[in-house]
């Protein structure tokens, strides 16, 4: 959670300062859910499984998440 105050000096009257307010919750996530990268890749998540039901690396961790690219 963050407050920035931002007060414009100088220039137009109508919009002297701005407020944002950032809020941040954790929570598990579930079908539906939106997710997206930092460069602009989104998806839904359509299905969770079992971690045992999970592909695997080469050396035996088993991997987060699943993108399909198309």
């Amino acid at each position: 959670i963050d407050v920035r105050w931002i007060q414009k000096k100088g220039g137009s009257s109508y919009n002297p300062e701005t407020i944002r307010v950032y809020i941040s919750q954790k929570r598990e996530i579930k079908v539906g859910d939106k997710v997206a990268g930092r460069h602009g890749n989104k998806g839904i998540v359509s299905k969770i499984l079992p971690r045992q039901d999970m592909p695997y690396l080469q050396d035996g961790r088993p991997v987060d998440m699943v993108f399909n690219p198309l």
